[in-house]
């Protein structure tokens, strides 16, 4: 299975998603686990965007802990 990272990180009251392999996914939500169920989401559209564009899906970097 390919793993893409992915930062939540806080932002006032929201938290905010981020995957470093693909700048322009990115999704927020009103905790943690709304935001990492939203960034799935975030992810997959991204990627329909690019093979629309029939652009290459960049490759992961390796999925680091914490």
């Amino acid at each position: 299975m390919i793993s893409y990272p992915v930062q939540i990180v806080r932002e006032g009251s929201s938290f905010v998603a981020r995957f470093p392999d693909v700048p322009f996914a990115h999704t927020f939500g009103e905790t943690k686990d709304e935001c990492l169920r939203n960034a799935l989401d975030a992810l997959e559209t991204a990627f329909i965007a690019l093979m629309s564009d029939r652009s290459p899906i960049p490759e992961p970097t390796r999925v680091k802990r914490g």
